[in-house]
């Protein structure tokens, strides 16, 4: 990944972020606060890995550990 393509990453990410603000705003009440936290957890630890991924030298290890992540929410 070069400079560039970090920064295209970084950008999606922060846009996905502030959508899903907006959405998680409009969960019903009695899911706003358990469901909503957890989602945004979920998205926070995408971006930990996502960065993660970033910094690496050898970004197999940290790749896999995104895809798995984020196969295990899937289901």
């Amino acid at each position: 990944m070069g400079i560039n393509s970090e920064a295209i990453l970084n950008h999606k990410f922060l846009e996905m972020a502030k959508l899903l603000n907006v959405y998680l705003n409009h969960f019903p009440r009695h899911e706003k606060y358990a469901l909503a936290n957890n989602i945004r957890n979920t998205a926070y630890s995408m971006y930990d890995l996502i960065t993660e991924c970033q910094k690496r030298y050898f970004k197999k290890t940290s790749l896999t550990e995104l895809d798995i992540a984020k196969n295990l929410k899937k289901q």
